[in-house]
């Protein structure tokens, strides 16, 4: 296995690295993404809602844990990593095993089982996060990205925004 691994080495390198070098670098050097996130969100007419998709909801998740902002009524994340950097202690704000703070908003995380890069995150905070699954009808790595092409996501977002 190793020969033929070798010789595909740049190949699969190019493969993955655009993906997980995004999340890589705001792990490393996040620190201005969530101060522009608490900064827009602080500057908003509340309520606000912040939704944010995949690295956004990271980021988002992430900057409202170690910053409240009071503003913010509900966070919405779609096909998020959040949970899965946090279960394996790479979020930034928490610990695993620590609880989610009172300020944090109200969230809600929308996911499609077919999304490999989009985790449940009600099991590991319960009573503080909704987990909604919706079917984007299409396998993965397409349905990392239709959620925004799926009615189903507009009509749950008719049915928890407030």
């Amino acid at each position: 296995m190793t020969k033929p691994l070798e010789r595909r080495r740049d190949a699969l390198t190019r493969a993955v690295s655009p993906a997980s070098s995004d999340v890589l670098r705001y792990l490393a050097r996040g620190e201005s993404i969530r101060r522009c996130i608490v900064e827009t969100t602080t500057a908003a007419a509340p309520p606000v809602v912040v939704m944010a998709h995949s690295l956004g909801g990271i980021a988002t998740v992430d900057a409202l844990v170690a910053t409240p902002v009071p503003g913010v009524q509900m966070v919405v994340t779609v096909g998020s990593q959040t949970s899965f950097l946090y279960e394996i202690g790479a979020l930034p704000s928490m610990e695993f095993g620590a609880s989610l703070p009172d300020h944090m908003p109200r969230w809600v995380n929308i996911l499609d089982y077919r999304d490999l890069l989009a985790f449940v995150a009600e099991p590991l905070f319960p009573g503080k996060v909704t987990d909604c699954r919706i079917d984007n009808r299409v396998g993965f790595p397409r349905s990392h990205t239709a959620y925004f092409g799926n009615r189903e996501l507009y009509a749950l977002l008719d049915e928890v925004l407030p």
